[in-house]
């Protein structure tokens, strides 16, 4: 719970510093420090297991990994920064990478964390977790190069709400505010799943743990592959529309989630992902037509406040996936994959309304005007 709600403080907090001092590289350092401090306290209490209680350090590596922004505080800068160094036309495709690359990262983590842990124990899990933190750290500060681009006009840090609310041509006020729920229900989804995943596999097609990991590691793989490849392709090479793509990425979910709500056995099982090739677009799409809607000084509030909203949802909704698998666990252990189709639904809807708001027309920010919708512009 600490980690879900400390990150809210830390990015509120670094959204607004970045529209106000244009820069990207200080979050990306406070984060990777953050994380870097939280494997600190992991590693001490492995040295010392007997003098430092397991209740202390969870909760101290959860407050401090949780002040430290936690992982939302680095998508949403790399979100922030991918979006100030691309084009219109390929910012989908960049946006994409994020999503894969996070996947990718999680997919090598599984596999090595239980090698590991198996033969060197805790404390060389931790120990590698350090190492891989402090590269982080060092390659932020070594590789990572930018030019500040600070708001014009001086604003005072209650403006983010304000910057999320405020009015902006060409209907893009709703577009945003929409975008913000694709976000939500996509996030939200995503891990609430990833919560009850494990206990599915085992209670609806009876994998040991071992088939379990495979499984899990294999789904990673498709996402990933599929995220890194077949969403640039689409973007990139087809020039297919963001609102078209988000359309083809929904309907692609929403039948996925309903397909592994009744997958019985192995075979169906495996074949599930194939039907997930363009999940991470959702979160591609979403993002490149928020960034396109407002200035510079502002993707970093209004991001911060996607991954705000979704924390809580996800506190929110998590009991109810919760709940829906312990009822049916016996008789329907798929049903809340239901509950991932109709947030999947909703979001077709949604893309479907935006289409029908611009009309066809280009209607978001282009390159050549990037101060039009900026905050600093605004009396």
């Amino acid at each position: 719970m600490l980690k879900e709600c400390l990150p809210v403080i830390s990015l509120l907090i670094a959204g607004y510093c970045r529209d106000r001092f244009g820069r990207n590289l200080p979050i990306f350092i406070f984060s990777a420090c953050g994380q870097l401090l939280g494997t600190i306290v992991l590693v001490i209490s492995a040295f010392y297991p007997k003098g430092i209680s397991v209740y202390v350090t969870v909760v101290v590596e959860s407050v401090i990994t949780g002040l430290g922004g936690s992982f939302p505080l680095l998508l949403m800068t790399a979100a922030c920064y991918i979006s100030q160094r691309s084009t219109a036309e390929d910012r989908t495709s960049r946006m994409s990478w994020i999503m894969a690359s996070y996947l990718i990262g999680m997919t090598i983590g599984f596999f090595l964390s239980g090698m590991i842990l198996q033969r060197f124990g805790f404390m060389g899990l931790f120990t590698t977790s350090l190492v891989l933190a402090a590269i982080v750290l060092l390659y932020f500060c070594i590789f990572i190069r930018e030019v500040p681009m600070p708001a014009k006009k001086s604003m005072p840090i209650w403006i983010v709400i304000k910057t999320v609310f405020r009015k902006r041509e060409n209907h893009l006020r709703p577009i945003v505010f929409l975008m913000i729920v694709v976000h939500c229900l996509f996030g939200t989804a995503l891990r609430c799943e990833a919560n009850v995943f494990m206990f599915f596999l085992r209670k609806s097609i009876g994998l040991d743990p071992t088939k379990t990991g495979i499984y899990s590691s294999y789904r990673s793989i498709i996402l990933s592959i599929s995220t890194f490849i077949v969403i640039p392709v689409l973007s990139k090479y087809f020039k297919i529309k963001d609102v078209i793509l988000g359309i083809m990425c929904a309907s692609l979910n929403c039948a996925s989630a309903i397909w592994t709500a009744f997958a019985r056995n192995t075979t169906e099982l495996f074949l599930c992902p194939l039907g997930d090739l363009l999940r991470g677009g959702v979160y591609a799409v979403e993002k490149s037509i928020v960034t396109k809607c407002v200035g510079t000084n502002e993707t970093g509030q209004v991001i911060s406040a996607e991954y705000v909203i979704e924390a809580v949802c996800h506190i929110v909704v998590l009991p109810l996936y919760t709940y829906v698998f312990n009822v049916t666990a016996t008789s329907f252990p798929g049903a809340f994959f239901f509950i991932s189709a109709v947030f999947s639904f909703i979001t077709i809807i949604i893309f479907c309304i935006t289409q029908f708001v611009t009309k066809d027309k280009e209607v978001f920010m282009s390159d050549k005007d990037p101060e039009r919708y900026s905050s600093s512009s605004e009396e």
